[in-house]
C-alpha cells in the first residue's frame, strides 16, 4: 500500500507509538494493515454506516482479541468527530495533525 510507505516514511521508526484516525472504515484493509506493520500505533476508525461495521467484524476480523487495545471503531459522523476532537485538543492546548491523502 503507498499510503503505508508515506506513513512509514515519516516515522522514524516503526516502533514509534503513534496514533491514527480513519473516518470511513470500509472493509477495514487499512486498520489491519496499520496494526500489523506498526504494532505501538493507536487506530480509531469513525464509520457512518452500522452494517459496515458488522461487516468487518464479521468477515475481515477487525474483532480479534489482539486488536481490542489498540484498536476503537466509532459509528458516527466523521466530521463531527473531528470537531470534538478539535476542540478538546483546543482547550487542552494540544494538537492535532490531519494526513489525507487518495490511493
Amino acid at each position: 500500500m503507498i499510503s503505508i510507505g508515506i506513513l512509514s516514511f515519516f516515522r522514524k521508526s516503526i516502533k514509534d507509538k503513534f496514533r491514527v484516525l480513519l473516518i470511513g472504515l470500509g472493509g477495514g484493509t487499512m486498520p489491519l494493515q496499520l496494526l500489523h506493520v506498526f504494532r505501538h500505533c493507536h487506530v480509531t476508525a469513525v464509520e457512518l454506516d452500522p452494517t459496515v461495521v458488522e461487516v468487518a467484524n464479521k468477515w475481515f476480523g477487525l474483532d480479534r482479541e489482539e486488536f481490542k487495545l489498540r484498536l476503537a471503531i466509532h459509528v458516527g459522523d466523521g466530521i463531527e468527530h473531528v470537531k470534538k476532537i478539535d476542540q478538546a485538543n483546543t482547550s487542552s492546548g494540544g494538537e492535532m495533525e490531519l494526513f489525507s491523502w487518495v490511493s
